[in-house]
């Protein structure tokens, strides 16, 4: 039976939607009691069939309407489920609880947010809330407004949860307004002004306008002058918020502002007039410290950064070297040995390379400071996941330099550790293993690897080829290899079909018509029986801007194919149309780029798609069904499926 008849039986309903199907899980303190200020026990009862992992742990998310924090707890194992024992913290009002694999971590959407533990439990998206009895409270805060504040911010994440809904944080602050009007002194109603101007804009509008002149009375005040700023921003007067702008960076010229400023003007290649070198970079970094009275280590470790970069380029390796002993944030300097290191080697493995010895060099100082990261954090604290990411990154790239100098089996080593530090590793991770195992194991055995991560559903063409060259070799026979590849096949689009309808409740892609560079309507359903690939990018994303070399080679491949339409989408500029469309072409143009670019200005799309981070790829079939998305997958293979599945 071939591919295309294997995939035409899957259809929604043989798919097995794992914990969509589950029954809900509970966690609550024992006795239904829960006291601020004291240890208390909370039970946990999983729901059915979920998949239990050996160690797990409890994330716990507080607010008491003064602060946040995070805990975890070690669930331990009693005859009737799981407990864990937690202290309160003082004050305390809300609790937002959830459960995770104490062991495993994934990446956040091609890891450009930082990695978390793997989620077992969070009450499918919602989280557990508990409200602690509290005598000692700081503040007098109705429930619902320290609620919706701790679902604001960003610390929800660790629990793999997205902000809710607009209007059911806008039912809580409304409630609490309604208590009590002195309320709207908080911060957090620039928060719900936002949220309100987004459901209801003409309603609010007059509101937001009573705000900003009331921040503008706090004359002497840079924070309210910077809100009001914000304000001018959500309602798009762009004249007033620059006007304003202005008059905050001439009254505070060593103040935030004023510093932000700077700093996105140094982040732009144009920054220097002239290209820059080390006297020149010297020079900028005595000024700032001059202007802005600021002589921390970080800011002088972003200057020393651009000296590595320079001397980088000019293979000045005792210049690279000497301000890569002035750094102060070893961990940052980890990072740049990493990437330096991977820019020597390339993506190549069997290109020759020049600087190879520093290469090494470079690798293992990354190497050795990564792991001391990694070490430390497991034991102390919570960003434990971070250097889970930076550790197999630099395992990754020695097991390279390793490859390069024909150490197959230490390449072979490295790379195993790095794809264990992950329960689900990237496709090209595995790749690297692969062919790391055909130099240093038999071929037996690298079958046998080969064939595990087709069985489990990994869709890669290099797999699949390598696979069918070592099959071939052990002369094997044809129907067997065509079975494993069928069950790939299947396998493979059953896990991102359950994936995608998880996330959105539907395989439908959401119809947009969005303006591209030259000013014409582009309309999702005019590319109606074509396949689509969107790439969500901003001008900003430095991550966006690698992508795009590999993105090119794809429009080139299919640039005479009809039924392959390539949109990508400029999103969270916050610049008008205009602007964003010059910012554009300056790039297509500076790299010869042939794309078509359309503009989602306003982020609605984005929001649409539950962007969390960028770039972000969605490749949609010939029936308007998104069959992938994210960064991790190869493209090619999923234009050729969809076309096998059209046949």
């Amino acid at each position: 039976m071939s591919i295309i008849k294997i995939i035409s039986f899957i259809t929604f309903f043989s798919i097995p939607f794992a914990n969509l199907l589950l029954s809900q899980g509970l966690i609550k303190p024992e006795n239904n009691k829960c006291i601020a200020g004291k240890v208390n026990k909370y039970n946990y009862t999983p729901p059915k069939k979920l998949n239990i992992p050996i160690n797990m742990e409890a994330i716990i998310l507080y607010n008491n309407g003064v602060e946040y924090g995070s805990f975890t707890a070690p669930l331990i194992k009693s005859k009737l489920g799981y407990y864990f024992l937690f202290k309160v913290p003082d004050s305390a009002t809300v609790l937002l609880l959830g459960i995770v694999n104490a062991n495993k971590t994934e990446d956040d959407l091609n890891g450009l947010i930082i990695p978390r533990k793997e989620i077992v439990d969070n009450n499918k998206g919602n989280g557990f809330f508990i409200y602690p009895l509290n005598k000692n409270t700081k503040t007098n805060l109705p429930i619902a407004l320290v609620k919706a504040e701790l679902l604001q911010t960003n610390i929800i994440r660790k629990l793999w949860l997205s902000k809710p809904e607009a209007n059911i944080l806008l039912k809580c602050y409304t409630a609490s307004y309604q208590i009590d009007q002195s309320l709207k002194k908080r911060d957090s109603y620039i928060d719900y002004l936002e949220l309100a101007y987004e459901i209801k804009p003409k309603e609010i509008k007059q509101e937001i306008i009573t705000k900003i002149n009331a921040l503008h009375q706090e004359i002497d005040n840079e924070q309210s002058l910077q809100a009001a700023i914000y304000l001018y921003d959500v309602l798009q007067m762009e004249k007033e918020k620059a006007t304003l702008e202005s008059l905050v960076i001439s009254k505070f010229p060593k103040g935030d502002l004023a510093k932000e400023k700077h700093w996105r003007r140094f982040y732009k290649t144009d920054y220097y007039s002239t290209p820059p070198n080390e006297a020149l970079i010297l020079d900028s970094l005595h000024k700032y410290i001059t202007q802005y009275n600021d002589t921390s280590l970080s800011t002088k470790d972003n200057f020393f950064q651009q000296i590595l970069e320079f001397a980088f380029n000019q293979n000045d390796w005792v210049l690279f070297k000497k301000y890569r002993n002035f750094f102060f944030n070893k961990s940052l300097l980890s990072g740049l040995d990493d990437q330096y290191a991977n820019k020597i080697i390339g993506t190549n493995l069997d290109s020759v390379v020049n600087e190879i010895e520093m290469a090494k060099w470079l690798s293992i100082q990354s190497l050795i400071q990564s792991e001391k990261d990694f070490k430390i954090s497991k034991v102390t604290d919570n960003t434990y996941p971070n250097y889970v990411s930076y550790y197999a990154s630099a395992l990754k790239t020695y097991a390279k330099v390793l490859y390069k100098y024909a150490q197959y089996d230490s390449a072979f080593i490295y790379q195993q550790k790095a794809c264990l530090l992950k329960e689900k590793s990237k496709v090209t991770d595995l790749e690297f293993f692969v062919i790391y195992s055909l130099k240093a194991n038999s071929i037996s055995y690298t079958k046998q690897l080969i064939e595990n991560y087709l069985l489990n559903g990994v869709g890669s063409s290099i797999l699949t080829i390598e696979y069918k060259k070592i099959c071939s070799q052990l002369k094997l026979p044809e129907d067997s290899i065509e079975k494993i590849i069928q069950q790939n096949a299947l396998k493979y689009r059953q896990e991102n079909t359950a994936e995608i309808f998880k996330k959105y409740g539907k395989l439908n892609a959401n119809h947009f018509v969005l303006e591209n560079i030259t000013g014409k309507k582009i309309d999702l359903s005019q590319f109606k029986n074509k396949i689509v690939i969107l790439d969500f990018w901003a001008s900003w994303c430095s991550p966006c801007i690698a992508s795009f070399t590999e993105m090119q080679k794809l429009v080139t491949k299919y640039k005479n194919d009809t039924t392959v339409v390539f949109l990508f989408v400029d999103t969270w500029e916050n610049k008008k149309l205009q602007d964003c469309k010059e910012t554009a072409k300056n790039i297509l143009n500076k790299n010869n780029y042939n794309f078509n670019v359309i503009f989602d200005v306003d982020g609605q799309l984005a929001k649409q798609y539950k962007l969390k981070s960028i770039p972000s790829k969605f490749v949609i079939d010939q029936k308007g069904n998104i069959v992938n998305m994210g960064n991790d997958m190869n493209i090619t293979l999923e234009i050729e499926y969809c076309k096998s599945e059209k046949k």
